[in-house]
């Protein structure tokens, strides 16, 4: 699923964008309904368990919600973690998109997805098939689409100016499709 430039620059600017319930709205309390609705549908799962960011991290804004997913059943991390292993999902508030990668966090932490780095798009090692196809399922059948790997890592075609600390032009990165939809302004 690619966007036009000028979705693209709506986007960034804060505007949603699509063609789905509650997206074409433009509502963007009935987004966040629909996503804490979505959050819900995976946590009655018999597999997996979420945490969920919704709070901006609490200061700021973030353009899209963090979720974390553990298995049901693994009540305990390996040992010598950090955390507890588990998928990332971000979801964008602003298009019908969502993003994945693996971390291994406390449930209450959180980390940044990075299309360039080497957990992006991929599960945690093990068995995670099944996991991953109850999260994927569950939100791909809310009009939600998961962006290719090779999309969200292209440089944006166009210069802007997007309101987040997670990409830093003036220290050398480059803005990306990522940036567009997945945002932290602090």
């Amino acid at each position: 699923m690619d966007f036009s430039n000028d979705e693209l620059k709506r986007i960034i600017s804060g505007k949603p964008v699509g063609n789905i319930y509650p997206y074409n709205t433009g509502d963007t309390n009935e987004i966040e309904k629909y996503l804490r609705d979505l959050y819900y549908k995976l946590n009655r799962s018999g597999l997996i368990k979420c945490h969920g960011e919704f709070a901006h991290y609490g200061s700021g804004y973030a353009s899209y919600i963090d979720l974390f997913c553990l298995k049901r059943n693994e009540i305990n991390p390996p040992e010598n973690a950090l955390g507890k292993l588990g998928i990332v999902v971000y979801i964008s508030r602003l298009a019908p998109v969502a993003v994945f990668g693996y971390d291994d966090r406390t449930e209450t932490g959180f980390c940044f997805l990075d299309p360039l780095h080497s957990d992006f798009g991929k599960l945690p090692d093990g068995d995670w098939d099944n996991e991953f196809l109850e999260i994927k399922s569950k939100i791909e059948a809310a009009g939600i689409h998961f962006l290719e790997k090779e999309y969200v890592e292209q440089p944006l075609a166009f210069t802007a100016d997007i309101p987040t600390i997670l990409t830093i032009p003036d220290m050398g990165d480059v803005y990306r499709n990522f940036d567009a939809f997945f945002y932290w302004e602090d």
